[in-house]
Parts: C-alpha cells; sequence; structure tokens
C-alpha cells in the first residue's frame, strides 16, 4: 500500500532529527580531540623550550664550574708575604679574561673574604655574609662540597641583576680549605635567553632543588621577580596530572602565589641539583582551541543548515512533484511538436499512436489518416513493404540507427528517411512502445550522387597534376646541381680572395721597405760608421794607451744597429694568430725607430703615454704594419717643418692610440675614400693606395675600428680604437 503523505513528512522530520543528533554527537567527539591535540601541541612546545634552555644552563654552569674552579685554585697557589696584593692583581687578570663573569673573591672557611675584585666599572660585591641569602648559599655550598648557584640579585649601585656563585675548594683529603665566590651579569644571560625567541607567553624558572626557591624568572620583571624570590616553588607545582617523556615532566596545576591555572613542564634535576620549570597560563591553551575549533564549529553550523533546509525542500519538492511531472510532460510535447525531425510513435501491434507536425508535413497526410491505424501500409504500399519486414526483424534485436527506406508521400513522390528508434518497456519488461525519430535525406543522397562524380574526376585532375610536379621535379633536380656546381666555384673564389688579401697585406710591407729601405740603410750605416772609427782606433792605438774609448765606440754601434735589426724584425713578423701579448707602446716605439731617418731633420715627435704599458692581445707583426702605415702617412703629409704628436689614454672598455700631424691634410670628400683599396692622393711612384686600406682592415680583424677627423692646412689625426677585454 503506498504511503500517504503525512506518513511520509512524518519519516522526514524524525530523519532530520536522528541526522541533527549524529552531526552534534560527531562534533563533540572532533572538538574534544582538537582540545586534546592542542593541549599536547602546547606541551610539545613547553618541553621543547624546557629541554632547550635545560641543555644551555647544564652547558653554561658547567663552563662556569670549571672556570672558577681554575681560578680559585690558581689563586690558592700564590702563597708569601704578599701573597694578598698578588692574589688580588691575579683575580683582576682573569675577571678580564672570563668576561661573562663580572667578579672573583676568594674567602676562607670562616666566610672571611681575602681576596675580592670586580671588573673596573662596578664596585666591591656586598660581604658573603652581609646578608642571609648570602650567607645560606655560603654554608650550603660549604656543606654540600659542590657548587651553588645562589638566588639573583638585583644591586642598586649596579644597576642591573647579577647572579652569584660559589664553589668549595678541598685539598687531596677532599677538606673545603676556602671558597671561591664569583657573580654572573645577569643581564648578559636575559639577552643570551632573548636570542632563543622564547614564546613570550610562557614563564620560564630556574629552581634550586636543595633550597626549593625560585632562581631566575624569565621574562624578567622586578615586581614579580621580588614576588617569587625565595617563596616555595611547590606552590607553583601544585600538580594535578603528570606525564613524563623526553626527561620532563607534563603538569596542569593551579598557580596558589597568583591565583591562575597553569600548564607546564619540568626538567629533572641536573649535576647541580637544580632543575627547569616551563609554564603558560591555561587560558592561552584555551584562546589556541577556539581558534582552531572556529572552523569546525562553522562546518557544523553549516551541516545542520543543511540538514534543515534540505529536509525542508524535501517536503516541498514532494508536493510540488505532481505539478511539475505535468509541466513536464506538457513541455516534452511542445519539444515534441516543435522538433524538426520526424517523430512517430508505433505500439507493440504496429498501430501508431502520435505524429508530430513534421512528420505530417513531410507525409502529407493528415493526422487523422494516420494515428489509430497500420501507417506503414499506408506509406509503404506493396512494392516497399519488405523494408517494413526488414526494419521489425532488426527492431526486434535492437534499437537501429541511421536505417534509410524509401516511402511514397500522399502526391506520389518518393523520399528517402534515415530512422532512428527509441523502444520503451513496460514495468514487467514487455514491449510497449517504439519511438521511430526519421529525417529527411533525399536532397543529401542527391548531393553525395553529385559528389561521388566530382571525385572520380578529381581523381584524373590529380593524376594529370602529379605528372606535372613530377616533371617539375625533375628540373628541380636539375637545378640543384647547377647550384651545387656554382657554389663549388664561389668556394674556391673565395679561396683564391684570401690568398689575394695575405699577397696585398706582403705587398704593402714590401712596399713600405722599399719606401723607407734608403732611411734605414742610412741608418744602419750610422753604427757602422761607429764600429769602423772604433776599429781604426784600435788599430792606430799605442799599446800603453787604453783602448777603452774605442770599445765603448763599437759597443755603441753594434747596440744601434741591433735595435733597428730588432725593429724590422718586428715589422716583419708573419703569424695568423690574435692571441699574442702586444705592447702597443713598444711597437710605437720599433715603428718610429724604423722612421727615424725620415723624421729627425724635419719633424719633432711628441709622445704621451697615460700608462706604463698597454698590453693587448693580438697580432704583433700586422699591429707593426698597421701603426707603421699610419705613422708614415703623416711624415709625408708634412712638406717641410711639422710635428707629430702621439697619445694613448683609456676611456671605458676601449684603449685608444692617437696619431695627429700638422701636415697638410685631407680634402673632406676623400676622407670617405681613403679606407678604399689603391686609392692615394700621392703622385704615381710614392705610394700604392694599400697602406691605409691594409690598416682598417687589421683594425676590423682585432675588433677594432679607426676615427679621421681632418682640416686642409692644419693636420690629420688618426685615432686607433682597441676594445680592451
Amino acid at each position: 500500500m503506498p504511503l500517504n503523505r503525512n506518513y511520509w513528512g512524518s519519516i522526514l522530520q524524525q530523519v532530520q532529527i536522528g541526522t541533527i543528533a549524529v552531526l552534534t554527537i560527531l562534533g563533540l567527539i572532533i572538538s574534544d580531540w582538537v582540545y586534546r591535540d592542542t593541549q599536547e601541541r602546547l606541551f610539545s612546545e613547553l618541553t621543547n623550550t624546557a629541554l632547550l634552555l635545560d641543555t644551555y644552563f647544564k652547558q653554561s654552569f658547567y663552563h662556569w664550574e670549571m672556570s672558577v674552579s681554575s681560578v680559585g685554585y690558581r689563586l690558592l697557589d700564590i702563597k708569601g708575604p704578599h701573597q694578598d696584593s698578588l692574589r688580588l692583581k691575579s683575580a683582576n687578570r682573569y675577571i678580564t679574561y672570563y668576561t661573562e663573569l663580572t667578579a672573583f673573591g676568594l674567602a676562607d672557611t670562616t666566610g672571611y673574604l681575602t681576596t675580592f675584585t670586580g671588573n673596573k666599572d662596578r664596585v666591591a660585591n656586598p660581604n658573603l655574609m652581609g646578608s642571609g641569602k648570602s650567607k645560606r648559599s655560603f654554608l650550603l655550598a660549604k656543606k654540600s662540597k659542590n657548587m651553588v648557584i645562589g638566588e639573583a640579585y638585583f644591586f642598586e649601585p649596579f644597576g642591573e641583576w647579577v647572579l652569584p656563585i660559589r664553589l668549595p675548594l678541598t685539598n687531596k683529603y677532599d677538606n673545603v680549605i676556602a671558597l671561591i665566590t664569583s657573580t654572573v651579569d645577569y643581564n648578559e644571560l636575559i639577552k643570551t635567553l632573548e636570542k632563543f625567541n622564547i614564546n613570550q607567553e610562557f614563564r620560564v624558572h630556574m629552581v634550586d632543588a636543595d633550597f626549593n626557591t625560585t632562581q631566575l624568572y624569565y621574562p624578567l620583571d622586578e615586581k614579580d621577580y621580588n614576588k617569587w624570590l625565595g617563596k616555595d616553588a611547590s606552590l607553583y607545582v601544585d600538580t594535578l596530572f603528570h606525564k613524563l617523556e623526553n626527561n620532563a615532566v607534563k603538569f596542569s596545576s593551579y598557580n596558589l602565589l597568583e591565583g591562575f591555572k597553569v600548564l607546564g613542564v619540568k626538567t629533572a634535576p641536573g649535576l647541580f641539583n637544580q632543575y627547569l620549570l616551563v609554564s603558560v597560563n591555561k587560558g592561552v591553551l584555551t584562546s589556541r582551541f577556539l581558534s582552531r575549533i572556529q572552523f569546525i564549529l562553522l562546518i557544523y553550523v553549516a551541516l545542520v543548515l543543511v540538514t534543515i533546509f534540505g529536509f525542508r525542500y524535501l517536503k516541498e519538492k514532494d508536493v510540488a512533484h505532481s505539478t511539475a511531472l505535468n509541466k513536464e510532460r506538457m513541455y516534452a510535447d511542445r519539444i515534441i511538436r516543435g522538433s524538426p525531425s520526424m517523430i512517430v510513435g508505433v505500439d507493440a501491434a504496429g498501430i501508431c499512436r502520435f505524429a508530430n507536425p513534421t512528420t505530417l508535413n513531410t507525409v502529407l497526410y493528415k493526422e487523422s489518416e494516420i494515428v489509430g491505424k497500420e501507417w506503414w501500409k499506408t506509406l509503404y504500399p506493396s512494392g516497399y513493404y519488405n523494408q517494413v519486414i526488414k526494419l521489425l526483424k532488426e527492431v526486434e534485436k535492437e534499437d537501429v540507427h541511421n536505417y534509410e527506406m524509401t516511402f511514397v508521400r500522399k502526391d506520389g513522390v518518393e523520399r528517402v528517411i534515415s530512422w532512428n528508434t527509441l523502444t520503451l518497456l513496460d514495468e514487467s519488461g514487455n514491449k510497449k512502445e517504439i519511438v521511430g525519430f526519421g529525417h529527411d535525406v533525399t536532397e543529401l543522397k542527391k548531393a553525395q550522387k553529385e559528389l561521388n562524380k566530382y571525385t572520380e574526376n578529381l581523381e584524373e585532375l590529380v593524376k594529370t597534376r602529379t605528372e606535372e610536379l613530377t616533371d617539375t621535379n625533375k628540373a628541380l633536380v636539375a637545378s640543384n646541381y647547377q647550384l651545387k656546381e656554382q657554389h663549388k666555384v664561389l668556394k674556391e673564389t673565395l679561396l683564391n680572395l684570401e690568398k689575394t688579401q695575405k699577397q696585398l697585406f706582403q705587398a704593402d710591407k714590401m712596399a713600405s721597405l722599399g719606401i723607407l729601405l734608403a732611411g734605414v740603410g742610412h741608418e744602419i750605416n750610422n753604427p757602422l760608421n761607429f764600429i769602423n772609427g772604433g776599429i781604426q782606433g784600435l788599430k792606430n792605438l799605442p799599446k800603453e794607451a787604453d783602448a777603452k774609448p774605442f770599445f765603448d765606440i763599437i759597443e755603441e754601434g753594434v747596440k744601434r744597429a741591433a735595435n733597428i735589426v730588432k725593429s724590422l724584425s718586428h715589422f716583419s713578423r708573419k703569424t695568423g694568430k690574435l692571441d699574442e701579448p702586444c705592447d702597443i707602446h713598444l711597437i710605437v716605439d720599433n715603428c718610429l725607430t724604423i722612421l727615424h731617418n725620415k723624421l729627425k731633420h724635419k719633424i719633432e715627435v711628441e709622445k704621451s703615454f697615460s700608462l706604463g704599458s698597454a698590453i693587448l692581445s693580438g697580432s704583433e707583426g700586422k699591429l707593426h704594419q698597421a701603426i707603421l702605415n699610419v705613422l708614415s702617412n703623416a711624415e709625408q703629409a708634412i712638406e717641410e717643418q711639422g710635428k707629430i704628436s702621439i697619445s694613448t689614454y683609456l676611456k671605458e672598455k676601449y684603449f685608444y692610440l692617437s696619431i695627429k700631424d700638422t701636415g697638410m691634410g685631407i680634402l673632406k670628400e676623400d676622407l670617405s675614400k681613403i679606407g678604399d683599396p689603391f686609392f692615394t692622393t700621392k703622385e704615381v711612384g710614392k705610394g700604392t693606395g694599400l697602406g691605409l686600406s691594409i690598416t682598417y682592415s687589421i683594425m676590423e680583424e682585432h675588433g677594432g675600428r679607426v676615427d679621421v677627423s681632418s682640416e686642409i692646412g692644419k693636420g690629420t689625426e688618426f685615432i686607433l680604437i682597441f676594445p680592451v677585454q
């Protein structure tokens, strides 16, 4: 029996209440887990902080114990009539060395300070027996025969905190014979703690297990510290529960002194019977828990709201179901009637149950002539009915897709329809109805026939075009062969051009040497005259005379000749590499030596080198040739008397060589041509026109360039610019 609407609404309400209850229980379970997890995380932070500081204090106290003990025994070793002053002097040296300690004192077993000293900018500490706390720590150190760290004090004269340390000194019989006392700068200790970036919500206490008192309270505050100082530490550790982990005890307690609940961690007592206690107000746990639980609360509220509104939606949906179903049927009917496809429904007996307007417009029959009748026999006469029989057999197996059938319209015209079928079953699984969706593909079939004809013609066109492309490809192969032959010829031409360029370089050298030959010969002739004169003098020299002046003359002649030959050897040097170290200043001097005979009677040479040496990477022989060509042009430009100024300087990442003459100058229209091969303004027989062209080529090969400026009647300046690596 179907459920009525009231009964169904009651079921929904009960399910809604149950769902909210489950969500509430789940939320409480998750909240409890988050609270415990937050507490464990806080305990983990407290434990890590406590163990870190505990390790630091143990290492620091061990260091102080070793330092103080060493100083104490060394002071005891000083004996004699002046032992007090010597001990004081020695203690002053030690306190300068052990900078973390602010004072040293040596006391006998009665508490009398025999030696005491502090840093230069501090006054002396009070007497060991001057206060109850100091006296108590002194007596405890003597009694325990161990190191005792007393409470921290705030000394007004110091204006800062100090931490007293007492250490008994024993003889070989282990008897206490003296005590060494010292103080640690508490502010420096606090600065060190601050470097650990301790959570400012945490409170750190160092507790002496013998005193059962708080020695260190951090963050340090005078008011709070004085409240804690000397109080029983057990007031703070009123443990409600504890758990041992990583050598530390976790606890939750009530602070009786300040009146609030705390969570904390206590480390195990160390070598000097002291432990660290790190705690935090329990409100921090609550704050962290609430910050984490907010998201869970939001999810819980959201789920409850979704549940409430969801079940309300289900109720409303149940009410609106019938109305919506009717609307959907009307909507489906509008779609079927407005569809551009033919839609037909046929029952299991072959009777047409509906046909949309598109179907009626296609077959040209009225609805009364199709619906309620065996429409197959109307549309498919005896000659066409075999298509229907075949379709029904296919539909028995499965629905068909794109099944083409030819029928006859009412006016006798044939049309081709492509059918898709959908079989509907009843509740028992029996065939209830077959829905057919048809598309008129008559025009498409005609177009396809035309396309097939065109395809056949296209194949013939492709064949013809393929033959044409084959002929073209053969022509391209032949053309490619010709290009390869031309490339081979061009390659040989390029090699010939490179050989010609090298020959032009050498021709320029030979031409330059030919022009300079007479002058160089005269230059070599002068030192030869020196040598000859020295030899003649030696021949006619009496035996008792001094021959040294004649040997000096011969030596000077040899040196001059050697310099000229050396300069020529640099000029004629051959190398294809550009990685030689080339001193530009030395190259300039060599070129001036070669040109000396042409320069000495008419030209003043002025040199201004900004650097001691100018070493560049390049070809020394080629740079000699380039610079000699420029200097030679400058010399030839000066007809009678004149001056050549040579200067070098660095600017940014470039090295500049300037050669400036006071010669006749160059016409403006010729400035753009002076770098062209075989261009010259000289008379026939006085120049090849290659010099400056080769200079330009050499500079380009070295990655540099040549700048030229000239004025008729005043002179010309060539600037050779080299890149500096």
